[in-house]
């Protein structure tokens, strides 16, 4: 029976990375207006967002962005003097001020706002708001 669990758990496991991997694919979309086949970013996001919360922990914190890099979707903030890196996605919906803004807005010395997930010990931004 004890092995049987385990190799149910295994499988909802890699049931769940495929899942996650399907829908991380489908969200990478050319625009962040979209993903997930024109759904709105939002949308998006909260069936990526429901897809790894069953097996990541979610994160959300302010600080000021200490770097961007731009090449590789990486945000650097500091938070209570200790530096986090965020990583971006295509599906990561960024506010400005009510408005819908983009990674070029972000810059060393903004006061950010971001929620995500932790996915493979990485943080992942579900939501940046510019302050």
């Amino acid at each position: 029976m004890v092995a049987l669990m385990r190799r149910t758990n295994a499988l909802t496991g890699a049931m769940l990375a495929v899942m996650t991997a399907v829908l991380l694919a489908l969200a990478a979309g050319p625009s962040q207006a979209g993903g997930l086949n024109g759904l709105p970013a939002a949308l998006a996001n909260e069936l990526i967002y429901s897809a790894l919360a069953s097996n990541q922990s979610s994160f959300s914190m302010a600080g000021l962005v200490q770097g961007v890099s731009y090449a590789q979707n990486i945000v650097e903030i500091s938070v209570n003097g200790t530096k986090q890196s965020i990583h971006i996605t295509p599906t990561t919906t960024i506010d400005k001020r009510g408005e819908t803004g983009s990674i070029a807005d972000i810059r060393p010395g903004v006061h950010i706002v971001v929620s995500g997930v932790v996915r493979d010990g990485q943080k992942v931004a579900l939501t940046i708001e510019i302050k």
